[in-house]
């Protein structure tokens, strides 16, 4: 008789999950990542059942002098919409029920893998948010690097270069500056974030894979259907083609300590001018671990003030950049295309 395949729970995994005691195992959670975007995104209903509209000023309506006695011409201001879409992100959790109740602890057990889903979607979310391309999967959205992918165009000023032309070695720091105008929008009519649905013991046949027998199984769904607002692209900045390697370094390459036009940390300070705003919104740098790293190297070599400090922030110790928090986020790399 056929039986599932790969997807779900068997006795091999339930064996490498309990410890000499027979008790579900402390696992270490080697895959965890640090992704605190998730944590920093401001989340809003949208305004429409599968996106979000917004509604932008593009141009502002003509003034004219006047003389008594004399009128003036009427004018007007033009406006803009811009829609973005949303993914539906989704994964299915099946155990056969006996395969548990011969082992015992099933909340413990089911607990456990549980938590392995939450960190799976998780990642999803903050991948998306950053490298989500419409273009590459129309199930996906469009992240923040797509919409700062070039020096030209509206976005284009936002767009700050490092100097490095290394592909292989190539990553970015962004500026996000959260709030009305930068945000993620959930289906209007529903519940926002990461939704778990326990359906219980169901009797799961497939002709596929059980050959029309039936299966006791508990069943669980995972389910996070999200987007991304950028109302107004001036809240973001990107800065791009930092070479990893030199920027560790600390030597006469592009991230020379006296270079201003390509060392990241002055970068980091061109980009704060660039957010018209920043006491409106929550500002925040996110990099690559790698990235993070060779700021510790960057201001052990300084003999200047230093710019970092170590403060609290939304009660919790982070290090940040003229009071501005730096964040670690797993889910950049540092092999992307160089920006020209």
């Amino acid at each position: 008789m056929a039986v599932f395949g790969d997807d779900v729970l068997t006795f091999a995994d339930l064996k490498q999950r309990m410890d000499p005691n027979g008790m579900p195992a402390q696992i270490a959670e080697l895959l965890m990542q640090s992704n605190p975007i998730i944590d920093d995104i401001p989340w809003k209903a949208s305004n429409m059942p599968e996106g979000h509209r917004s509604t932008i000023r593009t141009e502002l309506p003509d003034v004219n002098l006047r003389r008594l006695n004399q009128g003036t011409v009427s004018t007007k201001s033009v406006t803009n919409q811009i829609e973005d879409g949303m993914a539906m992100i989704e994964a299915w959790s099946t155990t056969d029920v006996k395969l548990l109740e011969l082992y015992g602890n099933e909340a413990a057990t089911r607990m456990g893998e549980g938590r392995a889903f939450i960190e799976s979607m998780g990642q999803k979310v903050a991948e998306l948010t950053f490298e989500g391309s419409v273009a590459d999967d129309d199930r996906e959205f469009n992240g923040i690097r797509i919409r700062y992918d070039s020096t030209t165009g509206d976005t284009g000023d936002n767009v700050l270069l490092a100097g490095g032309a290394d592909a292989a070695d190539n990553a970015s720091i962004y500026l996000v500056g959260w709030g009305p105008d930068v945000h993620g929008i959930y289906p209007k009519n529903t519940q926002a974030g990461l939704v778990h649905t326990d359906h219980g013991k169901q009797i799961i046949q497939e002709d596929d894979n059980l050959g029309g027998a039936k299966l006791s199984a508990y069943v669980d769904q995972w389910s996070w259907d999200c987007g991304l607002v950028v109302k107004d692209w001036r809240n973001i900045v990107r800065i791009a083609n930092i070479d990893v390697g030199q920027w560790l370094e600390v030597g006469d390459t592009t991230q020379n300590l006296d270079d201003y036009s390509t060392n990241a940390m002055y970068l980091m300070a061109r980009a704060m001018h660039r957010i018209p705003n920043l006491s409106a919104v929550r500002p925040c740098f996110y990099m690559p671990r790698s990235v993070f790293e060779g700021f510790d190297v960057q201001s052990l070599a300084r003999t200047t003030a230093n710019v970092f400090e170590t403060r609290q922030v939304d009660g919790k110790m982070m290090t940040t950049f003229r009071g501005i928090p730096m964040k670690v986020c797993d889910q950049l790399g540092i092999a992307e295309t160089v920006i020209s």
